[in-house]
């Protein structure tokens, strides 16, 4: 099997590796049987590492901007360390220019379990950083009989989830196991944030400074320096409704938020249906947000109409058709009633949001 690999000028061939202590080029890691080689000039790359995308985004490690895969620093006196274990990259690098932000091969392959890279997403059976045991992965039923939560969001488990063999109460849902150990948030872009497995607080009390939600035995991304929680469902959330009543920063939409937020355009109190800029404090009401009425979506032949609330079947929840993610009853929608087509608000394209928004 021969390819050409952007990272080198000449043909790589899979082939054995004939001596030992031979390692990657890119990752710098020892290769122990079969590697990319050339046969011109002994450059060698892993399986795994051949197949890494020249670019990608992460929304877990680095949401503002796309990563590259590029070369260590030419000049030894200046290595790039990376940006998440705070090593010296000792091979290629996912690098941000604009934001002087690095991270090397192996933390990449390790924290974005997010992207499916083959080596990490076939196996039934995983060793987690957060517990001591092995744990198998199962399919859940929505109500699972002995009404286990799952130890990392404390929601009930269901879908795909880590069971210990050991520990009959421990379970973590697949989505929660592939948070990395540390992230960058636009919730509090200032710090990256760290995952703790219990409370840093004397008190052990904790709560998610987004929703507002206490969090009894879940997991947390925590900042030291600023006090900064955040549950593991608010770290999966990215903000992307650009407004102009805040230009600073996307908003992110709250179906609920369990502590009383005041809307900083009426005044007025509320829990529900409420876009949010975190590091900002800004909070407001979808209903004081004005928008377009109807719109005309590229992806679809009819106008799309401004719905307060759709609610669909049994469980109230249908798939968004841009971003496939659930638009939940109290979500503000653009929607099709001849189609059954509904769009979030903030996933209309750029080009329509701009005509949105205009009128406000």
């Amino acid at each position: 099997m021969e390819i050409q690999h952007f990272s080198h000028e000449h043909l790589l061939v899979l082939d054995r590796t004939e001596t030992d202590g031979e390692t990657c080029n890119l990752c710098s890691s020892a290769i122990d049987y079969l590697a990319f080689a050339c046969f011109d000039c002994g450059f060698l790359l892993h399986e795994k590492c051949a197949k890494l995308p020249r670019e990608t985004k992460s929304r877990l490690l680095h949401p503002q901007h796309t990563l590259v895969l590029v070369p260590n620093h030419p000049d030894p006196l200046k290595p790039l360390k990376c940006s998440v274990c705070g090593k010296t990259c000792p091979g290629f690098v996912f690098r941000c220019g604009e934001c002087d932000y690095n991270v090397d091969v192996s933390c990449f392959m390790r924290n974005l379990s997010d992207l499916n890279l083959p080596s990490r997403e076939k196996t039934r059976k995983i060793h987690h950083f957060t517990h001591q045991h092995s744990l198998i992965l199962r399919y859940c039923p929505e109500k699972n009989p002995a009404g286990l939560s799952c130890r990392g969001c404390e929601k009930p488990v269901s879908g795909p989830t880590y069971f210990c063999p050991e520990c009959p109460k421990f379970c973590l849902h697949k989505s929660c196991s592939q948070f990395p150990e540390q992230i960058q948030h636009p919730f509090h872009p200032s710090h990256p944030l760290v995952l703790n497995t219990k409370s840093p607080y004397p008190s052990g009390k904790q709560w998610c400074d987004a929703c507002r939600k206490d969090i009894k035995d879940g997991y947390i991304f925590h900042c030291s320096k600023c006090g900064f929680d955040l549950d593991l469902t608010c770290a999966s959330r990215a903000p992307s409704l650009k407004h102009g009543k805040h230009s600073q920063h996307p908003l992110e939409f709250f179906e609920l938020t369990f502590l009383e937020l005041v809307c900083s355009v009426c005044g007025k109190g509320s829990t529900e249906r409420i876009y949010r800029c975190v590091p900002c404090k800004f909070n407001v009401h979808s209903s004081c947000l004005t928008f377009a009425s109807t719109v005309k979506h590229n992806n679809h032949r009819h106008p799309l109409s401004l719905k307060e609330s759709i609610t669909k079947g049994n469980s109230g929840w249908f798939p968004c058709e841009v971003c496939k993610k659930s638009i939940t009853p109290k979500h503000p929608v653009y929607y099709c009633e001849q189609c059954s087509y509904g769009v979030h608000i903030e996933c209309i394209d750029p080009e329509v949001t701009s005509q949105i928004f205009s009128k406000d």
